[in-house]
């Protein structure tokens, strides 16, 4: 992973380690950026829960007071990727969208966009 595709405060394995991305993972060291040692953790079902999704039927569901996540497991080609659709009430209006996402951070990434906070573990159980 490029280290431009993480945010301060995104998990990460470092180490086989769950780590949440400090300021100084960024700062050079004589070994480097430390950040670099990290690796992305692959989103599944579990993760989904973990930051806060509700299982329903076929997908997962995480309401917000402003818009409705909802995610499904991408099964073409066993991609490992979610399918996560946007959907929010603008006046009389549905706008959604649908991304794709592979990683937690990128999840992460996705919502601090959209919402402008922060995507909490609710458990790190991974």
């Amino acid at each position: 992973m490029k280290i431009s595709e993480y945010r301060i405060g995104n998990l990460v394995d470092l180490f086989g380690t769950i780590a949440t991305i400090q300021r100084s993972d960024f700062s050079k060291t004589e070994h480097g950026i430390a950040i670099e040692s990290g690796k992305p953790i692959k989103l599944t079902g579990q993760w989904l829960k973990n930051l806060g999704f509700q299982k329903r039927q076929n997908d997962y569901v995480l309401e917000t007071k402003h818009f409705t996540l909802f995610a499904q497991e991408d099964t073409t080609f066993n991609s490992g990727c979610f399918f996560i659709n946007r959907k929010m009430e603008m006046s009389r209006n549905q706008v959604d969208f649908i991304c794709n996402c592979q990683y937690v951070h990128s999840l992460q990434n996705l919502y601090f966009s959209l919402s402008g906070d922060e995507l909490f573990v609710s458990s790190l159980v991974a």
